[in-house]
């Protein structure tokens, strides 16, 4: 990718005269030009194109490498909610539910203290 001379084989890669063939043999597949009827030389063609326009003077691809997933995006964690005091019991006031899971609760009769 960068820094790399740009191949034929590459996704990116296009013919301006859409005169690249695929031919399967013995050793794999090799891209042929129909115009010289020869393997396609790549960007020393004068019809040689980047479909992402990447490629620069030197032959070579101008193409960014994929950030690592680390450096995309940090969660911070979210924080508990904890008793002003240790001795201090938790409260249905002080937990944070829902208005319809809250009454449910209070329905079911059970002794929080």
């Amino acid at each position: 990718m960068v820094g790399k001379i740009c191949q034929p084989s590459c996704q990116f890669f296009q013919c301006l005269k859409n005169s690249i063939e695929m031919k399967r043999t013995n050793r794999g597949t090799v891209l042929l030009c129909a115009l010289g009827g020869d393997t396609c030389i790549g960007t020393q063609c004068m019809y040689a194109n980047c479909i992402r326009k990447k490629l620069k003077s030197d032959l070579t691809c101008g193409l960014e490498p994929p950030k690592p997933q680390e450096q995309l995006r940090k969660v911070e964690p979210k924080l508990e909610i904890e008793p002003k005091s240790k001795s201090e019991k938790w409260s249905l006031d002080q937990v944070p539910i829902k208005s319809k899971a809250l009454k449910k609760i209070k329905n079911l009769d059970y002794d929080l203290d």
